[in-house]
């Protein structure tokens, strides 16, 4: 066992597997293109039916906020090549908590149990060193604090270190698929409402952004935003505004749904409408399945062979519900676990931020 760079954030101990390394992160050009491929071989092995999307990849870490990437993310390599990766950070949600989030994601290659416990140690090593930096920096930390993290629920040695470390389930989200295009309920915008044609003109993209995250308010982990936050909405890769289904009551959008169509790892043209939103003031109206009915026509039209969204299984607003009732069945899911986090007064606060 030995450790890896620990001038600046030391490394998982390595396990003796022959040319086996973890290493830092060498930056988006160098290692985003391998970070994709494995995160795509661990869905792949879970059963997740999102397809990963490097492009997505590349400006999402390019725009992290609460994220170091030179000391928050460890990478795997197996004689050379990227077979896994952990990312932490750290996030405060609108429903008055503080999470020290991470994610690892392991292709199938590398999945040994002592490489997911090495992994596991160190994102939680890491988070607490984050979070007692916080404190050295003065920060009270008079939030409710949690070590959080998704897992794909097809990767049942993770599950099972998570729930043996203490952690409780505590929410979770499905990726649903509609097979075909046939028979496409197309009920009417409801009165007064219209859809109109997106264009990239910044104060429209605006107006469609605000009302997004305004509609998302009430949802599970919603945050404040941040220019970031647009910056990686503009940025966003695949973006058709001719797939856009966006429907406006006078001035204000009052819902929306955003989609575009993704090649999967075996050639076929998905449609994804990510994400449905309804404005607070326009619900019950079925507004939202005017637009989803709206959207698989568009989707249709474009060749796309089938459509599939991401829902909050435990959403208050009955988002499975509906999608189910548009045609749409559980392909995959995952689960969200956390635990409390607490700092004794000795924590190291070594790199945290």
């Amino acid at each position: 066992m030995r450790a890896i760079d620990a001038s600046t954030t030391p490394m998982p101990q390595v396990p003796d597997i022959l040319g086996l390394r973890f290493r830092h992160f060498r930056g988006i050009d160098l290692d985003i293109p391998g970070m994709a491929a494995a995160n795509q071989a661990a869905r792949l092995a879970d059963g997740e039916a999102q397809p990963v999307d490097v492009d997505d990849m590349r400006s999402g870490y390019s725009l992290m906020e609460r994220c170091d990437p030179a000391r928050d993310i460890c990478v795997i390599e197996s004689d050379g090549v990227i077979v896994g990766y952990a990312r932490v950070e750290w996030d405060d949600l609108l429903g008055g908590t503080r999470d020290y989030w991470s994610v690892t994601l392991l292709s199938p290659a590398v999945r040994r149990p002592e490489v997911i416990r090495a992994m596991h140690e160190w994102t939680e090593a890491r988070r607490r060193a984050v979070a007692a930096g916080h404190r050295a920096a003065g920060e009270a930390l008079t939030l409710p604090c949690f070590l959080a993290t998704d897992c794909l629920d097809g990767d049942r040695a993770t599950t099972d270190l998570l729930r043996a470390s203490g952690y409780e389930s505590y929410r979770r989200f499905a990726s649903l698929v509609r097979p075909d295009f046939e028979a496409i309920a197309t009920p009417p915008i409801p009165d007064g409402l219209e859809v109109r044609s997106i264009v990239r003109e910044d104060a429209l993209m605006r107006r469609i952004f605000d009302a997004e995250m305004a509609a998302f308010r009430d949802e599970f982990n919603a945050r404040d935003t941040s220019e970031n936050d647009y910056s990686r909405f503009l940025a966003e890769s695949g973006q058709d505004l001719a797939l856009w289904s966006i429907a406006f009551d006078g001035d204000e959008v009052a819902g929306g749904v955003r989609s575009s169509i993704k090649l999967t790892h075996d050639g076929v043209r998905e449609g994804w409408l990510d994400p449905v939103f309804t404005g607070q003031a326009w619900r019950r109206r079925g507004l939202a399945r005017a637009l989803i009915g709206r959207t698989l026509i568009l989707l249709r039209e474009q060749g796309a062979d089938r459509a599939a969204l991401v829902a909050d299984l435990q959403s208050p607003n009955q988002t499975l519900a509906l999608y189910e009732s548009c045609g749409f069945r559980l392909a995959s899911s995952t689960t969200s676990w956390h635990k409390p986090l607490v700092l004794d007064a000795a924590a190291p606060a070594e790199a945290g931020r």
